[in-house]
């Protein structure tokens, strides 16, 4: 049943986006769109590095009181300043974050809090969700839970990474793209 949700949703998107097979070609051409012709003519893509992603917390008092649940809903509060954290999607994102986390050793094992879930879900769903998926990649860190909404209030995105480092909370945004990387973000 969920898999056909998920294709009826990105179906949906598709047709109203103009994407896909029932938008047709668009009337006039986007400048920036990825075509067949223009897939050798562009420049590569470039990919951040840690130390250009790397960047101070906007309000980093908010990652030393982080409240959250743990899978069986007891309350619990996170500080940055024990150990990072990383929050993420199983559903949005999660395989990739977690293909590349499972090769890492950092020197500071990080917590692990699972949010952005989807909205028709239950939580015994999205736990059940996020210990499969944490099992796939054999990760055996703390995983805590945010059920609610923390898009714009407590992250920009997911994953988002807070570190501890020189006292001052640093913000990671997005994946990194090798154990290596994670190994140094984390340290």
């Amino acid at each position: 049943m969920r898999t056909f949700t998920w294709i009826s949703a990105a179906i949906c998107a598709l047709a109203v986006t103009g994407c896909g097979v029932f938008g047709g070609k668009p009337s006039t051409p986007i400048p920036n769109t990825v075509t067949p012709e223009r897939l050798t003519s562009q420049a590569p893509v470039h990919v951040l590095s840690l130390k250009q992603r790397t960047q101070l917390a906007v309000k980093p008092t908010l990652y030393e009181h982080v409240q959250v649940t743990t899978a069986n809903g007891k309350p619990v509060t996170l500080n940055v300043q024990d150990r990072p954290l990383i929050f993420f999607s199983p559903a949005l994102g999660g395989q990739q974050l977690f293909q590349t986390l499972s090769q890492a050793k950092p020197a500071h094992t990080p917590v692990l809090i699972a949010t952005g879930f989807m909205p028709n879900e239950t939580k015994a769903q999205d736990v059940a969700d996020t210990e499969a998926l944490l099992k796939q990649y054999h990760i055996t860190w703390p995983v805590y839970y945010f059920f609610g909404n923390p898009f714009g209030s407590l992250i920009s995105g997911v994953p988002d990474t807070y570190v501890w480092r020189n006292g001052h909370v640093w913000h990671i945004p997005g994946t990194l793209s090798s154990a290596s990387e994670w190994n140094q973000a984390l340290s």
